[in-house]
């Protein structure tokens, strides 16, 4: 068993959330957010095309759809 072996487990928390694994990626952009500061199309999919494997995504917008 190697040291990394836990970032490839699921993670569950208490009000039901489940993650596929522990790997999150950070926020890269808040230039694509719409006026309003939630997350436009746009950012979604440049989010999208760099998610491969990630278990949770943090966005620069304030809230997400």
């Amino acid at each position: 068993m190697n040291k990394y072996n836990k970032l490839f487990s699921p993670l569950s928390f208490d009000k039901g959330i489940s993650l596929k694994n522990r790997i999150v990626m950070s926020p890269m952009t808040t230039w694509a957010s719409n006026e309003d500061f939630t997350i436009s199309d746009e950012e979604v999919e440049y989010y999208h095309k760099r998610v491969n494997g990630v278990g949770l995504v943090i966005t620069g917008s304030l809230k997400a759809v």
